[in-house]
Parts: structure tokens; C-alpha cells; sequence
């Protein structure tokens, strides 16, 4: 979400967003050259230049790591420090103006993330804590609070008890709603609740509860319904996202048989009362809610490296297929029977977008439809905290209801520049049922009592008690809104090119094991991100030991200033299934660890990251450091010692603690003098003295860079390692190990060096005698191969089953390229649109219209001759239901229509971040509709040209549309533009004119433009919004998301309007009816408005809005024929910007808002009021203009900058709707 604010004057007057020429040149030079905008951001980033102290000098650090965290970036700081802390306050108020500014920020932040992630108003965007730990947590524990009843009904509440809240409130994107159950809009959350209270409410909500009863069969007493929930985990998830539901299991203990038994990795626990145990034993409030859980967690595929997806498959049929009986001893049945009950199934599905240890990139809108397309209800979760900022996270892929996205975690603290944001959780609002919050507290309650409390209905700020960490929500906005503005396909592709040096340099070294899916030219294509795990061999024998990962890290540090990671990464069973450890040796390791305390022991790997903000010469220095280590790391072995019980290794000359910078260091007396002399001392003689001799303060840096270098001085760090002014061999002294647990030793030693380096072949690794300087027993035997083979488990194609994981023959690293992203075509007009093959159902490309839908479009078309022989039809496709709707419909009735006619469709797209229409090119290809794509940066315009005294964006957005819509049609031969609007667009601009501008004037169902040569149309004339609505749910049309920019921000009058209607609606049913007779002779009128008289109804002219007139007239100007385009390009003039046009009915391209309530069908039939009430028209016309003019003479001219028009004006207006109300209402009385 961006600004769209722009207030009367505000192009005229500079703002702190000004810049100049030169800048402006530089930021167009820059978006030409992709890499020149990634350099610019690398030199922003904080601490990239930073220099360390290691036992061989001084290092600049080389930062590889950006898979665990990312680093600071000035851009976001200094915004953080200049914009937001000076105005800082806390929320949850706006009386004061540092809490209104920084409630601004965070609900600012929360949209822009909402928009990155193409999330909807109907996901809500939560501010979760730490990272993605904080957000599964905070779904567990809302689905906890509801009993796991998620998804739940609207009318669950009444049998849920105090578990589920009220579902009948919907929410929209300004705060809003609607109450479902009656049909109703209210304007916020608060109305809502008063609503609540309402008769007519209470009994729709009494009829529905009786209703419910009825049809399920419950007496008076509801029978108690137990809910088994089975949890299928993705076995690449991270730790953060998978424990959360792992300790559920304990709490919710089974009374039958397992679900997921027949599988393997199975985790549960059966209750007392099932195992024949003491009632006593078992978890009594887990028992009594009648919640069971288990987890089953999927195995990973052999031939990919991620999920097997065939396994998926089986035991998600194996639940569908579940019968869902369990044995229930608390109604009185016995322990060894019990009383059969039936039992709601919950399915869980919990993902891993991208491995944090391989990188591998899962499918996620197939996996996602896969789930739905076998268990419909299945609640599907996906963590995306290894693939955020490298890969596209789309929560809603246009057009496959399927493959949305039901709840997924954000770790944006990963992210270049995210450093102190917090996590975030974006789930849909129907998953959060849950009463009572997550975490009760202040800020989320709505009235709080002795007798009483209740909580607010926002589903985002319910969920966010107490003062939040409000900077670290306005710095993940700020570093989402950084993602936003790169070039699409850049970081993609810069860290693709990245990668494969990477692989291609360490892929081929005998001693560096990769861990992930092998590159021979067989193998499955599957995305990646820049994350490459590995292993170090020692190089003893094959495969021999390996070198400690944390050693490995060490001595990267210590020579290169790499910064890299060691560990498995928080993916314990996925990083034990690369590294080829069974079941049985992942018992004994646990074992091991638990009982002798050596952390040493522990398996891993080490980690590296590439990452776009790093440079050519990091990743330089990256690939040559890995490949150094790997073939003298095991020389420096003995130099370093490690601890037992931490893992840790340091050089045995290092000491950190003198390094260590302490927080306790600063001073708030020396504070203030300090930075004051700062600049005194840079400036001073000797200061300037020393800078010059390369000494003190301002001295250019010592520290070595460059992979060259480096290497140099690696090589000669080596040579001195062992002399008398470093480490000595003959005095060299390292712990010892657990002698019970010698077998599981799976690297090398410093002692194992020590004595290869004083043998006869110091040139060849070897290993010292068993036992001796080893073991705390010189009687364990000592093994010669690690336990660990990270070339066990070979992710090899399965159409060749041989092919080793190492294989690097040329053909092989061709196939890399397959896997690494590529850059996305340029079109022709620079634009870079993705063209991967996209498929559509077949419900998507044929719907299913029903009858009354197309029955009143094409009334609407009969009545107001809307489409004739030969006509070639502009559909005006904004992406929303409606225009989705209408192009379907006249798609449909073409076929069966008796006269011939063209349908093309164009859209208009502002080129803003909101609004994202590609996804309409290939629907429209596989429609086989010939599309136009108009772009024009319309709101960037609208900052120097809209006319500070009419500041209506609305206004001129629709102006510009229009414009190109008309240019195109004169450009390309079509003579009639449809448009999308519907009855409740047609009643709300009456609404709006009426009570804005003093003026009776509504949009028209099928009139000329000014100049003659174009023709409008609005075929939806009849129908309701939630009609066009229902049928593009149900037909999954690809509908584009919030595809109103400049409405985007917050709810405009349209909105205001919209609800002001629902509400009179639900007290007069007929309302809709009624006001599409009164608004008859206004939509009826053929031209385009130029008047200003308050009726509106005059037209250009005398006879000119006779359509017969017209039409002669258009058969002139086009040389006689409807295709006659070059005639009437060359007889019809530009069109020019008309002022008076702007101020007719046409105020916008597409319907803004969420979809109606109402279900009311509207007769259309013509009555003879509408008779009476159009020779009254047309009898009066004569009167009614002498009058205008006579009007226009003594009224003072209107400001259309003003809000409101005077009041003799708003009384004059609502005299004349009064007058024609009346005149209608009599006339019907009169012919009853």
C-alpha cells in the first residue's frame, strides 16, 4: 500500500520527496542497469566494509550468512532514525500526534506486506513475535483456544460455547463489514456490535440456530462430538515450525486407533482410558474438550530432495478415506468397549516452502491444490521464512482458489535490511475462530467489567495485546517495501548466477560433499535458493573422517573473514537424512549427548549463504576460501583445540574476551563529549598528519582483500603455524574424549595431526594409534570412517538410479542452468512478463452462467439496443468480478446471438504497486480473446497534473482510462466500449450526485460520446453485485486483487455510499427495485451529460440523444459502415479532455469494494409507471432547459473542488428527486 494522498496544492508546493534533475537522471540511468541498483543498496548495507581481529591479523568480513539473518541497511536505519523516532508514541490511540503518526506507520507496514505477499482483506497480516517460531506458535495456540474448530461455521458459535466467536461479522479491507447472516454492511467493527443487538438479528439468528438443530438431528441435549487432528509435517520443515505441533501431542491424547498407523513417522499418544489405565493418568481438560492430535510426519523424496509428494498423495486419501470412529468412555461406556462415536476429522498440513539446508524450492500452489483437491477442508501451511526475498511468495495465485494459501510464517529478520523486525503470520480470517485471543491483554478488549469483559472483533489487532514491538513492525514494512522496488526477476537472477559458480568450483573437489540433489542431466528440475550446505573430508581414507564443521567455520573466520554458520541448521530429521544416519544411530546419538555432555559430538554440517547484496569479489573470496580449507584446512588442525561440552573451536593463541565489545561500556557523562569532539579531532593538524603517514585515526585500512591475497596469506599463515612464536607440537595438549562412545567419532582430531605432521609422511592425513591422547581409556577402539556419509543418501533421478550425486561431467552442470531461475523475457515494449505455461480449469475457461444472469444481461442488451449487427466490442477488463462476468456472459451469448459481432478486451494498468493485471494475459490467450494491455503511470501523473482545485484521483484516473480506452478503439477499429458497472454502481452514483453535487445524474445504460464516434455500454445494468460476485467464486474466475489503487488506502465515498445503501436496504427489500425505476430517465439518456442543470437531463442539442439520430449521424461520419475505422479517424477529431464530461456519471472504470449483500432480484419488467414517467420527461424538456439557463444566470458559479454544493442547491436537489419519487409513487396508486 502507497500513498495516494494528494490534497488540493500539493503538485504546486515541493515536498521532502522532491528531487532534482540530476537525480532524477541517475534513478532512470539506474533502472536501466539492473546491477547499478544492487550496488547502490550493497553500499548501504551496514558493516559491509567491517574489519575483525583473528589470531592471523586483521580481516574484513566476508559475510555468508544470510540464510540465519540478514544485515542492517542505512536506507531503513536512517529512516528509522530521522521519520519514525522523532515522532514516535505509543498506539492504540490517535488523540495525540506522535501515536496517530507512528498508528500510521504500523498499519501502513502491515499493508505494504499484505501486498507483497498478495495477500487479501481476507487474510489477516500479524505481527507474531520472533520471527516464524512466533507466528506457528500464534496459530497453535488461536486454534487451541477454539478447540480446534477451525474453519468453523458462521452458527458454530452457538454450539461451540465460549470457544468460537461470532462468525457473521466479515470483514472488508477499510475496516468494515458485513453481516452475513443478515445481509447488511456496517460501516466499522463497533456498528457491528450494536448490530448484534438488534431485533431483527436476533431472530434471523434464532431461525438459523432452530434451523441447525433441526437438520442435524440434535435434541435438546447437543451430544458431545470429539475432533481428531492430524498433523502432516513436511520432514524439511524447520524446528520453528514444526515443535509448535509437535507438543500438542502430549495434550491431546487419542481414544482410538491412530489415523496415520499404517505409516511411518507416526507420533502420538493414547489415553489412559484406552490403554486401560487409570482415568487418573491422562490429561483430564485435554480429555474433556474432546480434541485428539497427531502428527505424522512425510517423508522426504529420494529423487528430489524435498517432500515425496507420492507419499503426501497416500496418506492424505488414506484420511479421506478415514471412518472417523473412536471408543468414548467418558458417556458411560467401559474401558475395554466403550460407546462408538463418530468424529470430526481436522487435517493440518504443515510445508516447507524452501530447505533451509539445500535451498530446494517446493511447488507451492501445486502441493497446496494437491492437499485441497483430496481433502477440500484441509487447513494448508506453509513456512517461508528460507525462501522469503529469493523466491515469490504468493499467497493467492490469481485464479486457483485451490492453490491459495490458508496460513504461512515470515521470518523477515532474514532479509537485507531486516535486522530487528518481527515475525509475521498471514492467515485467513475464517481459521480464527478462536473467542478468546491468543494472548488476552490490553489493546485487544472491548469492554472490560467486574461483571464481564469482551474482546474486539478485528481479526489482525485481537491478535497483537500489549505495547508490540511497534519499531520492529514499521522495520519489516520498510524492508518490504525495499523488495517491492526491485526490478522483478533480479535477485532471482543475480543469486542464480551466484549459485551455480558456486557449485561449479566446489561440485568437482574430492574432499567437498554438497549436500542436495544431484546436477546430472536426469534429474528432476526443481528451484533453489542460494543456500549450499557441505562437508569437509580429512582425507585419511574413502570415505574416511570428516573435518569439524565448527572447525571449519574457525579457520574460514580466522583467514578469510567468511562468516559462515556450522550445525544442522534447526532441521534436525531432514539434516540427518542427508547425512545418512538411520534411526537406530539417531537414537545412540541422542544417547550419547544426553549422558556424557559432549556437545562435540553432535553431527552437523557447515552453511553459506550467497546472497544478492554481497559482491563479485565476496563471492570471489567465498569460493576460493572453501576450496583452500579443503585442501590444506586439515594441515592447521593441531593449531586449534576444541571444548567437549560446547563444540566450540578456537586457535589455541586466540583468547575473544579481549575482543569482546561490552554494552557496559557506555557512558552517558563521556557520551555527548565524545561525539562532539569527534569532528574536532578528525580536523586537527596531527590528526591530519597521522591520516597521511597511514597512521591513526582516519589511516587508510590494513586489512587484506581480495581473493589473491587472501590466498597469499593464507599460504604463509600456514608456514608459521607451528613455530616457536605460535603453536608448538611437542607441547601440544587436547581433551579427551567418552571412551563408552569412541564408534560414534566422526571427524578428525587435533592430536590426529599432530602426529601425521611428525611422521614420515607428513604430506598424507593419518590417524594417531587408537587410544593414545584420544580416550580417556586407551583400551576403545579407534574407527577409521566416519559413522556420517553425506554420500549415502544420493538424490539421483529415478529414471537413472546409478548416477552418483557427485557426478560433474560438463553435460551436468549444463543442467544446472535449468535449475537457476533465468531472467524473464523483454518484451517489446520493456516490460518483462513471465511467460511460464499456465493452466486454467475448465470451469475458468467455459463457467457455467445461470439463467437469470444472462437472462438480465441480455434484457438489458433488447432494451437499450446495446449491441447491433457488425459491432466490434471494447470490454473494459479492470480484473474484478464484474468485468471477469461480463466478458464471460457476452462470450456466451455470441454463440447463440442472431446478428454477428467482435468481442476484444483492454486494460488499463496505472503501473502502480497495488494493482498486478499479467496474470489476465494468458487467461485472455486461453480464451482466444484478442487483448490490449494499456499502460500509463496514471497516479505519477496525477501528482503534477490533476487540478489542485478538483483533487478527485478518482476523477482523474477515470479520465485517463477513458482517454486510452478511447485512443485504442480509434487506433484499432472498435466502436463500442462495455463496461462492468452494476445496479448497485448505477444506484450509488445517484446517491452520490444527488447528495455531493446537488445534481440527479446517474452513469447511462448505452449513450454516445462527445464526439460521436464511440459508444458505452453497461450491459450489467440489472444486475446485483453479489450476483456477478457468487458466480466468480464459484466458477473460481481469476479475479486480480484490489484492483482500485486509489482506493486502496482507505474507503472513499463509493464505500460510504455503498454501506449507506446496504442498511437501507435491509430495512426495505425492495430498495434496489425501486431505484432502478426512479433512476430511469437518467440511465436511459443516449449522450454524454454536458450540462449543468440540476435534473441533468438535457442532452447536446435538440433531438441529438434520439439513438436513431445518432446512429444516422455515426453512419455519416464513418463513410458507411461500422468497420469504416480510417473514415471515421479521419472525420472524428482526438478526443479532447472535456471538463463538463468529467462531472457526468462516468466517475469510474471498475465497481470498488467487496461484494454486495443483498440477494434481491429486481423485476424488469416494464411497467407503466416507467411509461408515464418518460412522456413526463420528454413533455417537460422545453420547460426544464429555459429553466436551467435561467438557474445559471442567477446562481453564483460552483466550486467542484467543494465537498458539498450550497444549500439552496442540496435543497433544490433533493426537491427534484422528491417531486419524481412522488410522481412515481401516485402514478402506481392511481392505475392499482
Amino acid at each position: 500500500m502507497l500513498r495516494y494522498v494528494l490534497e488540493p496544492g500539493l503538485a504546486q508546493r515541493p515536498s521532502e520527496q522532491a528531487v532534482d534533475s540530476n537525480s532524477i537522471h541517475q534513478q532512470q540511468k539506474a533502472a536501466e542497469d539492473p546491477e547499478a541498483i544492487l550496488q547502490a543498496l550493497r553500499a548501504t548495507t551496514i558493516g559491509a566494509a567491517e574489519e575483525v581481529q583473528t589470531p592471523f591479523g586483521l580481516r574484513r568480513t566476508v559475510y555468508a550468512d544470510y540464510t540465519a539473518s540478514g544485515r542492517a541497511s542505512s536506507i531503513v536505519e536512517d529512516f528509522v532514525r530521522d521519520k519514525v523516532l522523532p515522532r514516535y508514541g505509543n498506539t492504540h490511540t490517535l488523540a495525540t500526534a506522535t501515536a496517530r503518526q507512528t498508528t500510521y506507520f504500523r498499519a501502513e507496514a502491515r499493508e505494504v506486506i499484505r501486498h507483497h505477499l498478495n495477500a487479501t482483506h481476507e487474510d489477516a497480516v500479524i505481527f507474531a513475535g520472533n520471527g516464524s517460531t512466533g507466528a506457528a506458535h500464534l496459530l497453535v495456540q488461536t486454534m487451541q483456544r477454539a478447540g480446534f474448530n477451525v474453519g468453523a461455521s458462521p452458527g458454530a458459535s452457538a454450539s461451540a460455547g465460549e470457544t468460537v466467536r461470532d462468525m457473521y461479522f466479515r470483514e472488508d479491507r477499510w475496516g468494515g463489514g458485513e453481516c452475513t447472516l443478515c445481509g447488511v454492511r456496517v460501516k466499522s467493527a463497533n456498528i457491528y456490535q450494536a448490530h448484534r443487538h438488534s431485533e431483527a438479528h436476533r431472530a434471523k439468528l434464532c431461525a438459523n440456530e432452530q434451523s441447525s438443530d433441526a437438520h442435524s438431528g440434535r435434541g435438546d441435549v447437543p451430544a458431545l462430538r470429539r475432533r481428531r487432528v492430524v498433523v502432516l509435517a513436511d520432514a524439511v520443515l524447520h524446528h520453528s515450525s514444526s515443535l509448535p505441533f509437535r507438543e500438542l501431542v502430549p495434550q491431546y491424547p487419542l481414544t482410538g486407533v491412530a489415523a496415520m498407523s499404517g505409516f511411518s513417522g507416526g507420533s502420538w499418544r493414547m489415553s489412559a482410558a484406552s490403554s486401560n489405565q487409570s482415568p487418573a493418568q491422562d490429561v483430564p481438560l485435554a480429555h474433556a474438550s474432546g480434541v485428539e492430535v497427531e502428527v505424522s510426519t512425510v517423508p522426504v523424496d529420494v529423487t528430489t530432495g524435498l517432500l515425496d509428494e507420492c507419499e503426501f498423495r497416500q496418506r492424505l486419501e488414506a484420511l479421506r478415506s478415514w471412518t472417523g470412529t473412536v471408543s468414548r468412555t467418558d458417556v458411560g461406556g467401559d474401558a475395554a468397549g466403550g460407546v462408538a462415536q463418530d468424529c470430526q476429522l481436522v487435517v493440518i498440513c504443515i510445508l516447507a516452502a524452501a530447505s533451509n539446508v539445500t535451498g530446494l524450492c517446493a511447488d507451492v500452489p501445486h502441493l497446496t491444490g494437491l492437499a485441497r483437491g483430496i481433502i477440500p477442508g484441509a487447513i494448508v501451511c506453509w513456512d517461508f521464512a528460507a525462501s522469503l526475498g529469493h523466491q515469490v511468495c504468493n499467497l493467492n495465485p490469481p485464479g486457483d482458489a485451490a492453490a491459495f494459501v490458508d496460513a504461512a510464517f515470515f521470518s523477515p529478520h532474514k532479509l537485507w535490511g531486516g535486522p530487528g523486525s518481527v515475525g509475521i503470520l498471514a492467515v485467513k480470517k475464517r481459521i480464527l475462530c478462536n473467542a478468546v485471543p491468543a494472548v488476552p491483554g490490553g489493546g485487544v478488549v472491548f469492554y472490560v467489567s467486574d461483571a464481564g469483559h469482551s474482546y474486539i472483533q478485528n481479526s489482525e489487532e485481537r491478535e497483537e495485546a500489549g505495547t508490540p514491538n511497534i519499531v520492529g513492525c514499521i522495520r519489516a514494512g520498510l524492508v518490504f517495501h525495499t523488495l517491492d522496488q526491485l526490478p522483478a526477476g533480479l535477485v532471482a537472477s543475480r543469486e542464480g548466477g551466484m549459485l551455480e559458480r558456486v557449485l561449479a568450483a566446489w561440485g568437482d573437489h574430492p574432499r567437498i560433499d554438497v549436500l542436495g540433489p544431484g546436477l546430472n542431466s536426469s534429474s528432476s528440475v526443481v528451484s533453489r535458493t542460494g543456500v549450499v550446505s557441505f562437508m569437509i573430508r580429512y582425507g585419511n581414507a574413502k570415505p574416511g573422517l570428516y573435518l569439524h564443521y565448527n572447525y571449519v567455520v574457525a579457520v574460514l573466520n580466522d583467514l578469510f573473514g567468511v562468516q559462515a554458520r556450522g550445525g544442522c541448521a534447526c532441521a534436525g530429521p531432514y539434516a540427518q537424512w542427508l547425512l545418512g544416519i538411520s534411526p537406530e544411530l539417531s537414537i545412540e546419538m541422542e544417547h550419547c549427548l544426553a549422558q556424557s555432555a559432549q556437545e562435540v559430538l553432535r553431527p552437523g554440517f557447515v552453511r553459506v549463504g550467497v546472497h544478492w547484496a554481497m559482491s563479485d569479489q565476496d563471492v570471489d573470496v567465498l569460493i576460493a576460501a572453501v576450496r583452500w580449507v579443503a585442501d590444506n584446512g586439515w594441515k592447521l588442525l593441531a593449531a586449534y583445540t576444541f571444548d567437549r561440552e560446547t563444540g566450540e573451536w578456537l586457535h589455541r593463541m586466540d583468547v575473544p574476551e579481549r575482543r569482546r565489545v561490552w554494552i557496559s561500556n557506555m557512558h552517558i557523562a563521556t557520551a555527548a563529549a565524545a561525539a562532539s569532539a569527534k569532528e574536532t579531532v578528525a580536523a586537527a593538524p596531527i590528526a591530519r598528519f597521522e591520516a597521511g603517514l597511514g597512521i591513526g585515526h582516519g589511516a587508510p585500512s590494513k586489512a587484506l582483500r581480495g581473493a589473491e591475497d587472501l590466498l597469499l596469506a593464507a599460504g604463509a599463515a600456514l608456514k608459521e603455524a607451528y613455530s616457536s612464536a605460535q603453536v608448538a607440537l611437542s607441547q601440544s595438549k587436547w581433551p579427551v574424549l567418552h571412551a563408552d562412545y569412541a564408534h560414534l567419532l566422526w571427524f578428525a582430531l587435533p592430536a590426529d595431526v599432530a602426529f601425521t605432521l611428525k611422521s614420515s609422511q607428513p604430506d598424507r592425513p593419518q590417524l594417531i594409534p587408537s587410544g593414545e591422547s584420544v580416550f580417556a581409556s586407551n583400551q576403545s577402539a579407534r574407527p577409521e570412517h566416519s559413522v556420517l556419509d553425506a554420500q549415502k543418501i544420493q538424490i539421483r533421478s529415478s529414471e537413472d538410479p546409478g548416477s552418483a550425486m557427485h557426478e560433474t561431467t560438463d553435460e551436468a552442470w549444463d543442467q544446472l542452468q535449468d535449475m537457476i531461475p533465468e531472467a524473464e523475457e523483454e518484451e517489446e515494449d520493456g516490460t518483462l512478463h513471465d511467460h511460464k505455461a499456465v493452466s486454467f480449469s475448465s470451469c475458468q475457461l467455459r463457467p457455467s452462467i445461470p439463467k437469470p444472469l444472462r437472462g438480465m444481461v441480455g434484457k438489458a442488451i433488447a432494451d437499450f439496443k446495446m449491441i447491433e449487427e457488425g459491432d466490434r466490442l471494447l470490454i473494459g477488463l479492470s480484473g474484478g468480478k464484474d468485468s471477469l462476468a461480463v466478458l464471460h456472459i457476452l462470450l456466451a451469448l455470441r454463440k447463440s446471438a442472431p446478428i454477428n459481432f467482435e468481442i476484444a478486451a483492454a486494460t488499463v494498468d496505472p503501473e502502480t504497486p497495488e494493482f498486478n493485471p499479467w496474470p489476465l494475459v494468458p487467461y485472455l490467450e486461453a480464451l482466444g480473446v484478442k487483448y490490449h494491455m494499456l499502460s500509463k503511470p496514471i497516479i505519477e501523473m496525477a501528482k503534477t497534473h490533476m487540478d489542485p482545485k478538483r483533487p478527485s484521483l478518482c476523477a482523474f484516473c477515470s479520465r485517463m482510462k477513458r482517454g486510452m480506452l478511447y485512443s485504442c478503439m480509434r487506433d484499432n477499429g472498435y466502436n463500442v466500449l462495455v463496461l462492468g458497472q452494476h445496479l448497485d454502481d448505477f444506484a450509488e452514483s445517484f446517491f452520490m450526485s444527488a447528495i455531493h453535487n446537488g445534481l440527479l445524474r446517474t452513469m447511462k445504460a448505452n449513450y454516445w460520446v462527445q464526439q460521436e464516434d464511440v459508444r458505452v455500454c453497461r450491459p450489467l445494468l440489472y444486475v446485483r453485485e453479489s450476483h456477478t460476485a457468487t458466480f466468480a467464486k464459484e466458477n473460481k474466475l481469476p479475479v486480480i486483487a484490489d484492483n482500485c489503487p486509489a482506493c486502496f488506502a482507505a474507503p472513499k465515498e463509493r464505500h460510504k455510499t455503498k454501506v449507506l445503501l446496504s442498511s437501507l436496504e435491509f430495512d426495505y427489500p425492495a430498495l434496489f427495485s425501486i431505484l432502478l425505476r426512479t433512476m430511469r430517465p437518467l440511465y436511459a439518456l443516449t449522450t454524454a451529460d454536458r450540462g449543468n442543470g440540476v435534473l441533468a437531463l438535457e442532452t447536446e442539442g435538440g433531438d441529438g440523444g434520439s439513438m436513431d439520430a445518432l446512429r444516422a449521424r455515426r453512419t455519416q461520419v464513418s463513410n458507411g459502415g461500422t468497420h469504416g475505422n480510417e473514415g471515421r479517424r479521419r472525420a472524428s477529431p482526438k478526443m479532447r479532455d472535456d471538463a463538463d464530461e468529467d462531472a457526468a456519471a462516468e466517475l469510474v472504470l471498475s465497481a470498488c469494494g467487496p461484494s454486495a449483500a443483498g440477494d434481491t432480484v429486481c423485476g424488469m419488467d416494464s411497467t407503466p409507471e416507467e411509461s408515464l414517467l418518460q412522456d413526463w420527461v420528454s413533455s417537460s424538456k422545453v420547460v426544464r432547459q429555459t429553466k436551467t439557463n435561467r438557474l445559471h444566470e442567477h446562481l453564483p458559479p460552483l466550486d467542484r473542488g467543494v465537498g458539498f454544493m450550497p444549500g439552496f442547491m442540496m435543497g433544490l436537489a433533493f426537491s427534484a428527486a422528491a417531486v419524481t419519487t412522488w410522481h412515481v409513487v401516485s402514478t402506481r396508486r392511481s392505475m392499482s
